[in-house]
């Protein structure tokens, strides 16, 4: 998200909190007056922005923020101009993934549910997942301050889901972003972190083992793309 975005943002909340602020007295002390109105759309714009540019730092790519039906939209698109012929889907916290499977079914494009497995099973799935093309999950939080992504691994959106195919796609509600990793672990609870696998994206898998050369997609996906959920109606 540019910046005009977010000058759009605090003005359209500024100007909201004109009817919504009482008339001030003109005796009152003038310290005490906050000079710009900070909403909460207008703060969500500014770690929006920081997540957007920290996030393309580390080589991932930022597809933007729009309404759940234009990310549902966007991911389609995304998925089938790749020439993936299939795709894992996670479980949505706040997307419509569901239908995002039945579209892609529709186009001739093999879908990947991940769901319960008993432990003979797991390792068919990890398999199955391994030779997916895309990924498409909704992460529980997002981290400001280092472009990283909070996924806790459930049956329906496994560790394996966001480690194995070589694409991802990455989707968080703009309401889940945090400032930084305590805010977001201090949120997550203790007892989601003592019971779950929580995984830490932080941008396309990279390591420098082999000859002190980057190489891409050792330890997970080779591209990374995050799409931003803004409720239509925030």
């Amino acid at each position: 998200m540019d910046y005009f975005h977010k000058i759009l943002a605090t003005v359209k909340d500024a100007l909201a909190m004109r009817h919504e602020t009482p008339v001030q007295d003109d005796h009152q002390d003038a310290a005490a007056r906050p000079l710009i109105p900070v909403a909460a759309a207008a703060h969500r714009a500014e770690l929006l922005s920081l997540f957007a540019h920290e996030l393309e730092g580390l080589g991932a790519r930022f597809l933007g923020a729009m309404n759940p039906a234009e990310a549902i939209d966007r991911a389609f698109e995304l998925i089938v101009a790749s020439g993936a012929h299939s795709a894992a889907i996670g479980a949505g916290l706040t997307a419509d993934l569901e239908s995002l499977r039945a579209r892609l079914k529709s186009a001739g494009i093999e879908v990947i549910a991940p769901g319960p497995v008993d432990d003979q099973r797991r390792g068919e799935l990890r398999q199955v997942l391994g030779r997916a093309d895309f990924s498409v999950v909704e992460a529980d939080y997002a981290i400001a301050a280092s472009g990283s992504l909070v996924v806790v691994s459930t049956e329906h959106s496994p560790g394996a889901l966001t480690l194995l195919p070589p694409k991802n796609l990455v989707m968080i509600d703009v309401k889940h972003l945090m400032p930084d990793l305590g805010t977001a672990l201090s949120t997550l609870g203790t007892a989601v972190v003592n019971t779950n696998r929580v995984s830490i994206i932080t941008g396309p898998s990279r390591t420098a083992d082999i000859e002190k050369l980057i190489v891409l997609g050792v330890h997970g996906p080779v591209e990374l793309y995050v799409l931003a959920l803004w409720p239509q109606n925030d």
